[in-house]
Protein backbone atom coordinates (compact mmCIF):
# COMPACT_ATOMS: atom_id res chain seq x y z
CA UNK A 1 0.00 0.00 0.00
CA UNK A 2 1.29 3.49 -1.28
CA UNK A 3 1.96 5.99 1.84
CA UNK A 4 0.24 9.24 1.13
CA UNK A 5 2.42 11.99 0.52
CA UNK A 6 2.69 15.40 1.84
CA UNK A 7 2.21 17.01 -1.61
CA UNK A 8 -0.22 15.54 -3.89
CA UNK A 9 1.52 14.40 -7.24
CA UNK A 10 -0.24 12.84 -10.76
CA UNK A 11 2.00 10.34 -10.54
CA UNK A 12 0.99 9.12 -6.86
CA UNK A 13 -3.23 9.73 -7.18
CA UNK A 14 -2.18 7.03 -10.54
CA UNK A 15 -0.50 4.78 -8.45
CA UNK A 16 -3.47 5.04 -6.18
CA UNK A 17 -6.05 3.89 -8.88
CA UNK A 18 -3.88 1.50 -10.25
CA UNK A 19 -3.54 -0.21 -6.73
CA UNK A 20 -7.63 0.11 -6.92
CA UNK A 21 -8.02 -1.50 -10.29
CA UNK A 22 -5.46 -4.16 -9.05
CA UNK A 23 -7.57 -5.27 -5.88
CA UNK A 24 -10.86 -5.41 -8.02
CA UNK A 25 -9.01 -7.64 -10.55
CA UNK A 26 -8.00 -10.05 -7.69
CA UNK A 27 -11.38 -10.10 -6.55
CA UNK A 28 -12.96 -11.18 -10.07
CA UNK A 29 -10.35 -13.39 -10.09
CA UNK A 30 -11.06 -15.07 -6.46
CA UNK A 31 -15.20 -15.53 -7.61
CA UNK A 32 -13.84 -17.45 -10.66
CA UNK A 33 -11.60 -19.82 -8.90
CA UNK A 34 -14.41 -20.41 -6.19
CA UNK A 35 -16.86 -20.96 -9.14
CA UNK A 36 -14.81 -23.44 -10.26
CA UNK A 37 -14.10 -25.49 -7.21
CA UNK A 38 -18.29 -25.58 -7.01
CA UNK A 39 -18.36 -27.16 -10.12
CA UNK A 40 -15.46 -29.40 -9.20
CA UNK A 41 -17.89 -30.57 -5.96
CA UNK A 42 -20.87 -30.93 -7.90
CA UNK A 43 -19.37 -33.63 -10.67
CA UNK A 44 -17.70 -35.32 -6.86
CA UNK A 45 -21.11 -35.80 -6.00
CA UNK A 46 -22.22 -36.90 -9.18
CA UNK A 47 -19.14 -39.40 -9.08
CA UNK A 48 -20.21 -40.47 -5.84
CA UNK A 49 -23.82 -40.86 -6.89
CA UNK A 50 -22.26 -43.10 -9.47
CA UNK A 51 -20.89 -45.46 -7.18
CA UNK A 52 -23.57 -45.48 -5.07
CA UNK A 53 -25.79 -47.10 -8.04
CA UNK A 54 -22.72 -48.59 -8.81
CA UNK A 55 -22.09 -50.18 -5.15
CA UNK A 56 -25.97 -51.05 -4.81
CA UNK A 57 -25.60 -53.07 -8.18
CA UNK A 58 -23.37 -55.35 -7.46
CA UNK A 59 -24.69 -55.82 -3.91
CA UNK A 60 -27.77 -57.27 -5.80
CA UNK A 61 -25.36 -59.41 -7.69
CA UNK A 62 -22.43 -60.00 -6.43
CA UNK A 63 -23.68 -60.45 -2.07
CA UNK A 64 -20.68 -62.28 -1.30
CA UNK A 65 -18.22 -59.50 -2.24
CA UNK A 66 -18.69 -57.21 1.06
CA UNK A 67 -14.96 -56.44 0.93
CA UNK A 68 -15.18 -54.55 -2.42
CA UNK A 69 -17.96 -52.76 -1.09
CA UNK A 70 -16.26 -51.90 1.97
CA UNK A 71 -13.31 -50.36 0.42
CA UNK A 72 -15.70 -48.61 -1.62
CA UNK A 73 -17.29 -47.15 1.57
CA UNK A 74 -14.25 -46.08 2.54
CA UNK A 75 -13.18 -44.08 -0.79
CA UNK A 76 -16.57 -42.20 -0.65
CA UNK A 77 -15.55 -41.42 3.57
CA UNK A 78 -12.39 -40.57 1.78
CA UNK A 79 -13.54 -38.16 -0.74
CA UNK A 80 -16.09 -36.61 1.58
CA UNK A 81 -13.51 -35.30 3.45
CA UNK A 82 -11.88 -34.05 0.58
CA UNK A 83 -14.91 -32.20 -0.30
CA UNK A 84 -15.46 -30.76 3.25
CA UNK A 85 -11.66 -29.62 3.42
CA UNK A 86 -12.81 -27.90 -0.18
CA UNK A 87 -15.51 -26.13 1.23
CA UNK A 88 -13.48 -25.19 4.37
CA UNK A 89 -10.83 -23.69 1.28
CA UNK A 90 -13.71 -21.75 -0.45
CA UNK A 91 -15.06 -20.23 3.05
CA UNK A 92 -11.29 -19.51 3.57
CA UNK A 93 -11.40 -17.58 0.44
CA UNK A 94 -14.73 -15.41 0.97
CA UNK A 95 -12.97 -14.66 3.86
CA UNK A 96 -10.10 -13.49 2.39
CA UNK A 97 -12.47 -11.47 -0.47
CA UNK A 98 -14.16 -9.58 2.42
CA UNK A 99 -10.89 -8.44 3.39
CA UNK A 100 -9.72 -7.38 -0.33
CA UNK A 101 -12.76 -5.57 0.01
CA UNK A 102 -12.50 -3.34 3.02
CA UNK A 103 -9.07 -2.39 2.03
CA UNK A 104 -10.63 -1.60 -1.47
CA UNK A 105 -13.45 0.05 0.46
CA UNK A 106 -10.27 2.08 2.06
CA UNK A 107 -8.70 3.02 -0.83
CA UNK A 108 -11.56 4.41 -2.06
CA UNK A 109 -12.19 6.65 0.55
CA UNK A 110 -8.09 7.66 0.65
CA UNK A 111 -8.94 8.86 -3.04
CA UNK A 112 -12.57 10.91 -2.39
CA UNK A 113 -9.80 12.42 0.70
CA UNK A 114 -7.36 13.46 -2.13
CA UNK A 115 -9.98 14.68 -4.47
CA UNK A 116 -11.26 16.73 -1.80
CA UNK A 117 -7.58 17.97 -0.92
CA UNK A 118 -7.43 19.06 -4.24
CA UNK A 119 -10.22 20.92 -5.07
CA UNK A 120 -9.11 23.08 -1.65
CA UNK A 121 -5.70 23.55 -3.43
CA UNK A 122 -7.78 24.57 -6.60
CA UNK A 123 -10.27 26.93 -4.73
CA UNK A 124 -7.09 28.23 -3.38
CA UNK A 125 -5.14 28.92 -6.36
CA UNK A 126 -8.35 30.72 -8.16
CA UNK A 127 -8.57 33.03 -5.22
CA UNK A 128 -4.80 33.78 -5.56
CA UNK A 129 -5.78 34.22 -9.13
CA UNK A 130 -8.45 36.78 -8.80
CA UNK A 131 -6.38 38.93 -5.82
CA UNK A 132 -3.53 39.12 -8.68
CA UNK A 133 -6.09 39.71 -11.63
CA UNK A 134 -7.54 42.48 -9.05
CA UNK A 135 -3.70 44.05 -8.11
CA UNK A 136 -3.02 44.03 -11.53
CA UNK A 137 -5.71 46.01 -13.42
CA UNK A 138 -5.59 48.41 -10.14
CA UNK A 139 -1.94 48.79 -11.35
CA UNK A 140 -3.13 49.59 -14.56
CA UNK A 141 -5.66 52.14 -13.81
CA UNK A 142 -3.18 53.97 -11.90
CA UNK A 143 -0.83 53.93 -14.91
CA UNK A 144 -3.50 55.01 -16.82
CA UNK A 145 -4.40 57.60 -14.75
CA UNK A 146 -0.52 58.49 -14.79
CA UNK A 147 -0.45 58.39 -18.38
CA UNK A 148 -3.68 60.91 -18.57
CA UNK A 149 -2.29 63.04 -16.21
CA UNK A 150 1.09 63.66 -18.18
CA UNK A 151 -1.13 64.16 -21.47
CA UNK A 152 -3.07 66.61 -19.28
CA UNK A 153 0.20 68.13 -18.57
CA UNK A 154 1.75 68.80 -22.06
CA UNK A 155 -1.98 69.92 -22.81
CA UNK A 156 -1.78 72.72 -20.61
CA UNK A 157 2.34 73.05 -21.34
CA UNK A 158 0.99 73.74 -25.23
CA UNK A 159 -1.54 76.32 -24.37
CA UNK A 160 -3.26 73.38 -25.38
CA UNK A 161 -7.16 74.25 -23.90
CA UNK A 162 -7.89 75.35 -28.08
CA UNK A 163 -5.74 72.80 -29.11
CA UNK A 164 -7.19 69.81 -30.66
CA UNK A 165 -5.42 66.21 -30.07
CA UNK A 166 -3.32 66.40 -33.62
CA UNK A 167 -2.28 69.82 -32.87
CA UNK A 168 -0.84 68.27 -29.28
CA UNK A 169 0.80 65.10 -31.10
CA UNK A 170 2.41 67.86 -33.92
CA UNK A 171 3.73 70.01 -31.34
CA UNK A 172 5.20 67.20 -29.03
CA UNK A 173 6.51 65.37 -32.21
CA UNK A 174 8.06 68.59 -33.55
CA UNK A 175 9.67 69.70 -30.55
CA UNK A 176 11.25 66.02 -29.69
CA UNK A 177 12.56 65.79 -33.14
CA UNK A 178 13.48 69.46 -33.26
CA UNK A 179 15.73 68.46 -30.26
CA UNK A 180 17.38 65.24 -30.88
CA UNK A 181 17.84 65.63 -34.85
CA UNK A 182 18.00 61.48 -35.07
CA UNK A 183 15.90 58.43 -35.97
CA UNK A 184 17.48 54.87 -35.26
CA UNK A 185 20.79 55.49 -36.60
CA UNK A 186 19.72 57.82 -38.78
CA UNK A 187 21.26 61.57 -38.08
CA UNK A 188 20.46 64.54 -39.42
CA UNK A 189 21.78 68.11 -39.63
CA UNK A 190 18.63 70.16 -40.75
CA UNK A 191 14.85 70.13 -40.27
CA UNK A 192 12.00 72.07 -41.39
CA UNK A 193 8.30 71.72 -39.59
CA UNK A 194 4.65 72.13 -41.14
CA UNK A 195 6.10 72.68 -44.73
CA UNK A 196 3.56 73.25 -47.74
CA UNK A 197 4.66 73.13 -51.49
CA UNK A 198 2.82 73.47 -54.76
CA UNK A 199 4.15 72.86 -57.76
CA UNK A 200 1.51 73.78 -60.45
CA UNK A 201 -1.80 71.44 -59.77
CA UNK A 202 0.37 69.45 -57.65
CA UNK A 203 -0.04 70.30 -53.99
CA UNK A 204 1.34 68.75 -50.53
CA UNK A 205 1.92 69.30 -46.70
CA UNK A 206 4.34 67.88 -44.58
CA UNK A 207 5.05 67.97 -40.57
CA UNK A 208 8.72 67.44 -40.42
CA UNK A 209 11.18 66.93 -43.12
CA UNK A 210 14.75 66.11 -41.42
CA UNK A 211 17.89 65.86 -43.75
CA UNK A 212 21.57 66.19 -44.05
CA UNK A 213 23.98 66.14 -47.22
CA UNK A 214 22.67 63.16 -49.05
CA UNK A 215 19.48 61.77 -47.26
CA UNK A 216 16.07 63.09 -46.39
CA UNK A 217 13.20 62.02 -43.96
CA UNK A 218 9.88 62.72 -43.88
CA UNK A 219 7.46 62.20 -40.69
CA UNK A 220 3.97 62.13 -41.11
CA UNK A 221 2.37 63.06 -37.35
CA UNK A 222 -1.16 62.17 -36.05
CA UNK A 223 -2.99 61.80 -32.90
CA UNK A 224 -4.32 57.83 -33.76
CA UNK A 225 -2.70 57.06 -36.79
CA UNK A 226 -5.58 54.93 -38.83
CA UNK A 227 -4.58 52.49 -41.71
CA UNK A 228 -6.04 55.11 -44.00
CA UNK A 229 -3.48 58.01 -42.88
CA UNK A 230 -0.87 55.60 -43.50
CA UNK A 231 -1.78 54.73 -47.29
CA UNK A 232 -2.34 58.16 -48.15
CA UNK A 233 0.99 59.14 -46.68
CA UNK A 234 2.93 56.42 -49.11
CA UNK A 235 0.79 56.68 -52.13
CA UNK A 236 0.29 60.28 -52.30
CA UNK A 237 2.21 62.06 -49.82
CA UNK A 238 5.68 60.69 -50.58
CA UNK A 239 5.35 60.23 -54.33
CA UNK A 240 4.67 63.83 -54.66
CA UNK A 241 7.87 64.77 -52.75
CA UNK A 242 10.50 64.66 -55.02
CA UNK A 243 8.35 66.53 -57.77
CA UNK A 244 7.81 69.30 -55.19
CA UNK A 245 11.33 68.88 -53.89
CA UNK A 246 13.78 68.68 -56.90
CA UNK A 247 16.74 69.39 -55.21
CA UNK A 248 16.16 66.49 -52.74
CA UNK A 249 15.93 64.22 -56.21
CA UNK A 250 19.51 62.55 -55.58
CA UNK A 251 19.05 62.05 -52.35
CA UNK A 252 18.24 58.81 -50.48
CA UNK A 253 14.61 59.47 -49.23
CA UNK A 254 13.02 57.71 -45.84
CA UNK A 255 9.75 57.76 -44.27
CA UNK A 256 8.20 57.68 -40.53
CA UNK A 257 5.03 57.77 -38.87
CA UNK A 258 4.44 59.09 -35.03
CA UNK A 259 1.56 58.80 -33.22
CA UNK A 260 0.54 58.45 -29.47
CA UNK A 261 -1.90 55.44 -30.67
CA UNK A 262 -2.38 53.43 -33.41
CA UNK A 263 -5.02 51.61 -35.10
CA UNK A 264 -4.85 47.62 -35.39
CA UNK A 265 -2.09 46.29 -37.77
CA UNK A 266 -1.13 50.17 -38.66
CA UNK A 267 2.51 49.12 -37.58
CA UNK A 268 3.38 46.01 -39.18
CA UNK A 269 1.90 47.64 -42.75
CA UNK A 270 4.28 50.14 -42.11
CA UNK A 271 7.31 48.68 -41.52
CA UNK A 272 6.80 46.61 -44.94
CA UNK A 273 6.78 49.80 -46.66
CA UNK A 274 10.31 50.38 -44.87
CA UNK A 275 9.15 53.23 -42.36
CA UNK A 276 10.23 54.24 -38.73
CA UNK A 277 7.25 53.92 -36.71
CA UNK A 278 7.49 56.82 -33.08
CA UNK A 279 5.08 56.89 -30.49
CA UNK A 280 5.89 58.95 -27.12
CA UNK A 281 7.64 57.03 -23.75
CA UNK A 282 6.92 59.88 -20.94
CA UNK A 283 8.35 62.78 -22.54
CA UNK A 284 10.75 60.79 -24.82
CA UNK A 285 10.35 59.75 -28.52
CA UNK A 286 10.20 55.74 -28.80
CA UNK A 287 10.92 52.78 -31.78
CA UNK A 288 7.63 50.83 -32.02
CA UNK A 289 9.62 48.66 -34.57
CA UNK A 290 10.62 45.38 -34.80
CA UNK A 291 14.43 44.98 -32.93
CA UNK A 292 15.32 43.42 -36.29
CA UNK A 293 14.08 46.44 -38.53
CA UNK A 294 15.90 48.07 -41.18
CA UNK A 295 14.57 50.88 -42.82
CA UNK A 296 13.96 50.84 -46.73
CA UNK A 297 14.65 53.47 -49.34
CA UNK A 298 11.50 55.23 -50.99
CA UNK A 299 12.03 55.23 -54.90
Amino acid sequence: MQQHPQNITIEYLQGLMADVILSQKEVAALFRESDKKFLETDKKFLETDKKFLETDRKFQEMREDFKETDRKFMETDRKFMETDKKFMETDRKFMETDKKFMETDRKFQETDRIIKETDRIIKESDKKYKEMTEETNRKMLESKQETDKKFRQIHEELGGIGKSNGEIAESFFSNALKNKMQIGKLKFDYIDLNVTRKKNSVEAEYDVILYNNYKVLVVEIKYNFRMDHLHRFYKSSLKKFRSLFPHYKEFKLYGAIAALTFEKDVIKEAEKYGFFVLTQSNDNLKLRNAASFEPSEIK
